[in-house]
């Protein structure tokens, strides 16, 4: 066993050698630099923690306005169903600034009618719209989307009357009304006085197919001729609905099947063309047809409405009544609309 060495000093004292303090001090110093780096991780766990908890707290409130636009949005398509957004794109996109300091949100209506309103989404069903809202909070994004069915309220259809003819204006020329079992009825035309309410917006929202102006040549792209009055027979419960943004002049042999929604201020139906379905073009001053086919034959089966005049030339034409025509084109063109979200579309990204 070494022995311990100890130091007197002339005054009697008894003092550690250098050594010791050597080890004392170095202790001291460690011990110190260990609760310093112990504070520092504890400082630093400290402000990290508080970075997680307030990027949490961003991202809640990023959530919670883009939420907020989904229902903003969902709230304006349940008033005005053809409402497709507004803000700096008009017709694009809706940007709407939220109450919440240093917080906004974004919402794009995509629809699958390609008319220049809302973004074009080719593998929507016709009558859905989607939402996408985004959220920002202070640096803090959060987005999420809805698909939102917009549909007729069954309770509340149009009551345009199971005639063959409407029309604001008067009926000239060679026109027959007939019944639904082809029998001539003078009753199954009514004119000159002022249309039944459609709702506009809910038809071109149903539509599936949309044209800027009806030709021949949009006719042909557009492979119309191939297009039925029903879209899913035998089911027989959805029909397809053209929207024609402007004029419409067909002429030939070409046969417009479905319901038809003009908003120009002409129809033209030359040729031996017609319509099977429901023509609805309400502010048309006139719907011109010239016949230069068979006399007598079906110009129109279905129904035939024009906000001004029916003139015939030509040919002498026969425009019949359906009955399931009218009633499902009363149901699509109630006034009351319903926009509600689809199950199971919800999602967040």
């Amino acid at each position: 066993m070494m022995p311990a060495y100890t130091t007197y000093f002339a005054d009697g004292a008894i003092r550690p050698d250098d050594g010791e303090r050597g080890a004392a001090l170095f202790l001291c110093l460690l011990v110190s630099a260990t609760i310093a780096l112990i504070g520092a991780l504890a400082m630093h766990a400290a402000g990290l923690n508080q970075k997680i908890v307030t990027n949490g707290l961003r991202q809640s409130q990023a959530f919670y306005l883009a939420d907020s636009g989904l229902e903003a949005a969902l709230a304006r398509l349940q008033h005005t169903p053809g409402w497709r957004g507004d803000g700096a794109y008009p017709g694009l996109r809706a940007a709407m600034d939220a109450d919440t300091p240093g917080g906004c949100y974004e919402v794009v209506v995509s629809d699958a009618t390609d008319d220049g309103k809302g973004i074009f989404d080719p593998l929507l069903p016709a009558g859905h719209v989607r939402l996408t809202a985004s959220g920002v909070f202070m640096g803090a994004m959060q987005t999420v989307s809805c698909l939102i069915e917009i549909a007729p309220d069954t309770g509340a259809p149009a009551s345009f009357p199971r005639k063959a003819v409407a029309a604001a204006g008067v009926v000239s020329g060679g026109l027959t009304a007939q019944d639904q079992w082809g029998v001539p009825d003078a009753a199954m035309a009514v004119a000159g006085g002022p249309l039944p309410d459609a709702n506009a917006a809910a038809l071109r929202t149903a539509a599936d197919i949309y044209v800027e102006t009806l030709d021949d040549a949009a006719y042909d792209h557009n492979g119309l001729g191939a297009v039925s009055f029903w879209k899913d027979p035998p089911a027989n419960t959805r029909p397809h609905v053209v929207h024609v943004g402007g004029n419409l002049d067909l002429s030939g042999g070409r046969l417009l099947s479905g319901i038809v929604v003009v908003d120009g201020d002409r129809v033209s139906l030359s040729g031996t063309a017609g319509v099977r379905g429901v023509l609805y073009a309400p502010n048309a001053s006139t719907v011109s047809v010239y016949n230069t086919g068979n006399a007598g034959r079906a110009v129109s089966v279905g129904l035939l409405v024009s906000g001004g005049d029916i003139d015939v030339t030509g040919a002498p034409v026969v425009a019949r009544v359906a009955d399931a025509y009218v009633d499902v084109f009363n149901s699509l063109a109630g006034p009351v609309v319903q926009a509600r979200r689809v199950s199971g579309t919800w999602m967040s990204f």
